[in-house]
């Protein structure tokens, strides 16, 4: 975001193009964030969404407390 208020197009852009220019680089800074955390394509199914990464090696599930009312894990 620097790097885009601190060129000199910045300037001279109405507020309009200004606010399309932000949305576009947050878009795409969230698209990357969703891959790199996820792993996969920003657009997933709800039930993906909310699916949970494969536990680590050596993790045991008994050293853990129970989950909360509700709560579920596959």
């Amino acid at each position: 975001m620097d790097e885009l208020v601190q060129t000199g197009d910045w300037r001279s852009m109405s507020d309009e193009d200004k606010q399309d220019a932000v949305s576009g680089l947050m878009k795409a800074a969230r698209k990357e964030a969703k891959e790199y955390l996820f792993g996969a394509p920003a657009k997933q199914p709800k039930r993906l969404r909310r699916s949970l990464p494969a536990l680590p090696e050596g993790f045991k599930v008994d050293e853990m407390p129970p989950l909360p009312a509700g709560f579920t894990m596959d």
